[in-house]
């Protein structure tokens, strides 16, 4: 037993460090992308993971905001009988199995609920990427605007070093 659990931290662990080391290959790509003269590539890492954040999320939230709460009364879902009313229990065991009576409503507020934990708990972190490669690409974009153009006035042996040095 022990060793089963060794082996899923272990393996856990090695999960982790496999989804890190992408995510920082990712960073550096985004950096280098981002660097480029041109606006348009740097885009692609933050608008492909904000798309696929919402691509997740998105099944999440209709499920959670558009889950039916019914109730036993509602006769426009269909609803087992009582057990005792099928024969299948005996009467007197009936009042111990009364609250399973109730399933339905039960089962749709407990499908809200846990939609709403995972919106709450889990849609920063989905985020996260997205934002990291947004802020990545803003505070690259910004050190190449700044980046001085070459003076028109210096002499050609200092646009020959600014030459050499640029490659």
């Amino acid at each position: 037993m022990m060793a089963v659990s060794l082996f899923g931290v272990i393996l856990a662990i090695v999960a982790l460090l496999l989804v890190l080391a992408v995510f920082i290959a990712l960073c550096v790509l985004q950096v280098h992308l981002s660097r480029k003269k041109s606006p348009g590539p740097g885009l692609i890492l933050p608008v492909v993971s904000g798309a696929l954040t919402l691509f997740v999320l998105l099944p999440v939230l209709g499920l959670t905001l558009f889950t039916v709460d019914a109730s036993v009364e509602d006769h426009s879902i269909p609803t087992v009988p009582p057990p005792a009313a099928r024969g299948d229990i005996p009467a007197e065991k009936w009042e111990e199995l009364a609250p399973y009576d109730e399933y339905v409503p039960q089962a749709a507020e407990a499908e809200r609920s846990v939609g709403v934990r995972f919106i709450v708990l889990f849609v920063p972190l989905l985020f996260v990427p997205a934002l990291t490669f947004t802020v990545i690409y803003i505070v690259c974009r910004v050190s190449v605007r700044k980046k001085p153009p070459a003076d028109p006035w210096a002499s050609p042996m200092e646009l020959k070093k600014m030459n050499i040095q640029d490659l």
